[in-house]
């Protein structure tokens, strides 16, 4: 199960880890489909931060 391997992750990043690569999936997520959810994900979290002192 995602959320054993997971563990520190929420549910909405598990689902998008699950879509990723999950058990007997045809169409997988892409990597980079992953990457952008992922990004958008840290994005809304708060997690990258616009910097106007950035030379």
């Amino acid at each position: 199960m995602v959320s054993d391997e997971f563990v520190e992750l929420d549910s909405l990043a598990q689902q998008l880890v699950w879509h990723w690569k999950g058990p007997g999936k045809n169409h997988e997520l892409s990597d980079e489909s992953l990457d952008a959810e992922l990004l958008t994900m840290l994005k809304e979290a708060g997690y990258f931060q616009i910097s106007e002192n950035i030379l």
